[in-house]
């Protein structure tokens, strides 16, 4: 087990790995509005976002390991390690213009962002140990 002082700097930089990927799933789903929209030039930006999601994903994944798998539970740990994953299955669909399959992914990925950041917000979050 970590020392305290390092678990409560874990688990605040956490917090902010969910945040910052949740902010950044919402730049994405921005960017997919305007493209579904008309905005043509909106794609670029979409496929190009969709691999720094997908980074920031892996990154909190490591983030919320580092913070305590007993900070997180089981179920949120199995969707903390699912996240990285189904982004890059999203991205082939994307690339693959599999439209359906990717749509919705995008949404069962917004429930699992939308979970985690909740779960890491709640004062039950504890960002210290004492």
């Amino acid at each position: 087990m970590s020392p305290p002082a390092l678990r409560s700097t874990a688990a605040l930089l956490a917090r902010w790995a969910v945040t910052a990927h949740f902010l950044l799933f919402i730049v994405q789903v921005g960017a997919a509005v305007l493209f579904v929209g008309g905005r043509a030039d909106a794609y670029p930006f979409h496929a190009g976002n969709g691999w720094a999601v997908a980074a920031l994903g892996t990154v909190q994944l490591v983030a919320l390991l580092v913070a305590g798998r007993d900070r997180l539970g089981l179920l949120f740990l199995l969707l903390a390690f699912a996240m990285p994953g189904l982004e890059f299955a999203q991205i082939g669909l994307g690339r693959a213009f599999a439209v359906t399959g990717h749509v919705s992914l995008g949404l069962l990925l917004w429930g699992i962002a939308l979970a985690l950041l909740i779960k890491v917000w709640r004062p039950d979050w504890p960002l210290s140990h004492g």
